[in-house]
């Protein structure tokens, strides 16, 4: 960044980018199944990279949401009044 507050202009390499978002199933776990649900969890994510990048061109950028990064636990629900 510059004095001014600016950054350098460079050109892009690529004219478009080809991305592609993954929304995958989210399975809840609890402590006890944690190390089952991270294994499954990156089996699954892996296969999806897999798949994805062997159909058509290959993507620039994959996307996931949140959940298979930080996993889903049914406690985090908040109640319902």
């Amino acid at each position: 960044m510059e004095v001014n507050g600016t950054y350098s202009i460079v050109p892009l390499s690529k004219e478009s980018l080809s991305i592609t978002v993954m929304q995958t199933r989210v399975r809840p776990w609890t402590q006890r199944t944690r190390s089952l649900a991270v294994a499954r969890t990156s089996s699954t994510c892996s296969d999806l990279i897999d798949n994805t990048q062997n159909y058509g061109p290959a993507k620039d950028l994959l996307q996931f949401h949140e959940f298979p990064i930080t996993g889903f636990r049914f406690e985090w629900i908040a109640p319902t009044c």
